[in-house]
């Protein structure tokens, strides 16, 4: 020991006072999931094709110009119980500022589906987009889902969507993820693959009333890239130029707690009037700040519930068809104005919107097409396709011709 001396001790402490730092220095510098290589800017993402993330109004456009674009959105199934809510609330008669009927999204799932009501929805201007086939439970087996699994789901659900409704699969454009559950990569490689334009699954905007909140945007740059997350996980990392993310926004409540879906807020309004006051409260935080698009996403079986849900939505529709600067249109004519800025001094010769107005001739349903609960087992599932079915649906859907609330009359 002494013949390794003073200068030795040293050079060994410093050595082993170094290994802790030198491991750090290991972790730290391991190779992250993700690298970003340039930020989103108005440089390197320009219209109509990439849009970045944020709350700027495209186009540079004053507030005062910019017409505020108000979508309802509606999950799950079309049918019979839900037929005459979007009757009383979206009938043809209303209409926006440049003479166009009123139009929605629906984003529709496999299960108790009446396709032939989908293909009157759709004749009548609404949108029809996938929602998936099964809609299964437990909430973490779509996180956890392969690509072929989501490529099942929704684009499994597009083609049924194509040939039981009847609607052109090149008009079936966008889609949503049961419980917002987002799938990563694995879910927009698959929408990506079969030319999807939109997914509107990733909820996002601040949950206040106060600041102005996000527009959509491209993931022509990587979410990461972006700052923008998922309220739940995975996020897809990649990027994917020319599609389009529609955040679902957070709403308040009337006890000031954020919710994603109206029918699922915690402190649920109690009659027609709050109903109504609360959805203007949180109109007004779009209309008077940004004017990004105003989603109202929800689930129409809620109606049927909680029936002053309705006549509380009549009164904020009726308020927002009175106002000039207010347009009631589709998630897909949302994008078309945001790829194609026009102020309102111009709005109403908007040619993408223009031809929305169009209306189809429906299909002649002469029955009922509503589908069972699909058998994820590979049990008997779409009724609509099995003949020894058919019959029993013949039988059973006397009572719902009954109840389709005059549905031959829109």
């Amino acid at each position: 020991m002494a013949r390794f001396g003073q200068t030795g001790l040293v050079v060994l402490g410093i050595i082993v006072l170094s290994v802790p730092l030198l491991c750090q220095d290991l972790v730290e510098e391991e190779e992250p999931d993700w690298k970003p290589i340039n930020l989103c800017n108005s440089d390197n993402c320009k219209l109509p094709y990439c849009n970045c993330a944020g709350t700027k109004i495209p186009g540079k456009l004053s507030r005062k110009e910019t017409p505020q674009m108000v979508m309802f959105t509606f999950d799950d199934a079309v049918n019979a119980q839900v037929w005459g809510h979007f009757k009383k609330l979206f009938h043809p008669s209303r209409k926006n500022p440049n003479g166009c009927p009123i139009s929605i999204t629906l984003f529709v799932s496999h299960n108790y589906t009446d396709y032939c009501m989908v293909n009157r929805m759709w004749a009548l201007g609404h949108e029809i987009a996938s929602h998936s086939i099964t809609h299964r439970v437990p909430t973490d087996w779509w996180s956890n889902a392969e690509y072929e699994d989501w490529e099942f789901e929704i684009w499994g659900q597009k083609n049924n969507l194509m040939r039981d409704a009847k609607v052109p699969i090149k008009e079936i454009q966008g889609m949503r993820s049961p419980f917002l559950a987002v799938g990563g990569d694995n879910q927009f490689s698959m929408l990506e693959k079969f030319n999807f334009s939109y997914d509107a699954t990733i909820v996002g905007g601040p949950a206040n009333l106060e600041d102005p909140t996000l527009w959509p945007y491209t993931l022509d740059f990587s979410m990461e890239e972006q700052d923008q997350n998922c309220n739940i996980p995975p996020c897809p990392h990649k990027r994917y130029p020319g599609f389009w993310e529609i955040p679902v926004l957070r709403t308040m409540d009337v006890g000031g707690i954020e919710c994603s879906f109206v029918d699922k807020c915690l402190n649920r309004p109690g009659d027609a009037e709050e109903m109504y006051e609360f959805l203007w409260m949180n109109f007004l935080r779009n209309y008077e700040t940004n004017r990004a698009p105003f989603g109202l996403n929800m689930h129409a079986i809620w109606f049927s519930s909680y029936k002053y849900t309705v006549d509380g939505f009549d009164m904020f529709i009726k308020k927002l068809l009175q106002l000039d600067d207010v347009y009631i249109v589709t998630s897909s004519d949302a994008i078309k104005w945001i790829q194609d800025p026009t102020p309102l001094s111009r709005i109403r010769n908007f040619k993408p919107w223009l031809r929305s107005c169009k209306r189809q001739t429906p299909d002649d349903c002469k029955l009922p097409k509503e589908v069972g609960d699909y058998d994820w087992g590979g049990g008997w599932g779409d009724l609509s396709t099995l003949w020894i079915w058919e019959y029993i649906i013949m039988f059973i859907s006397a009572v719902v011709l009954i109840k389709r609330d005059n549905f031959d009359d829109v």
